[in-house]
């Protein structure tokens, strides 16, 4: 046994979409997951574009710049042979579509701090954890260099230094 996989639940996410739906979980897996995945994907990239402020016209074309470059990347373990052909496996639905969220989520409370937005983004911050601990540890890093110049602004930096430690 490995001890990464008693935290695994994506795996667990699955049966439970399979068993709620009634639709075998291979189908699951195999048919219905990943476009509605892709679809989470792509939606939450427009949606982190407009949260950082970017136009419409410039979130969506966001949406265009990573499919395309998505298409670009598909030569053996690049991110687009890993987004077309393995958007089921935990780790992938983790970097493209759970992080979107965790990202987003710091983004809109690092804007406008609030103890409501402080909770949601450690309720987020477990999805990753239960996801894929080392996507986790990724977009941790990220953050914490998104947030560095929060830091320099006295009104700001305590309530980075709280991002910090939720994560």
């Amino acid at each position: 046994e490995i001890p990464r996989f008693w935290i695994a639940y994506w795996p667990l996410v699955e049966a439970m979409i399979s068993d709620l739906s009634g639709v075998d979980g291979l189908l699951v897996t195999g048919v219905y997951l990943p476009p509605a995945l892709a679809c989470l994907s792509f939606f939450g990239i427009y949606t982190l574009g407009r949260t950082l402020n970017l136009p419409r016209a410039a979130a969506g074309i966001s949406i265009l710049a990573q499919g395309f470059s998505l298409m670009r990347l598909t030569k053996w373990n690049q991110p687009g042979n890993l987004f077309f052909q393995r958007l089921t496996e935990d780790k992938v639905a983790a970097a493209f579509v759970i992080s979107l969220i965790l990202i987003l989520l710091a983004v809109e409370y690092l804007e406008k701090p609030s103890t409501r937005k402080l909770i949601l983004v450690g309720m987020a911050a477990l999805a990753m954890i239960f996801t894929h601990p080392i996507q986790f540890g990724m977009t941790c890093m990220i953050l914490g260099v998104y947030g560095l110049p929060s830091l320099l602004d006295k009104n700001v930096r305590w309530k980075y230094i709280a991002l910090i430690a939720i994560l």
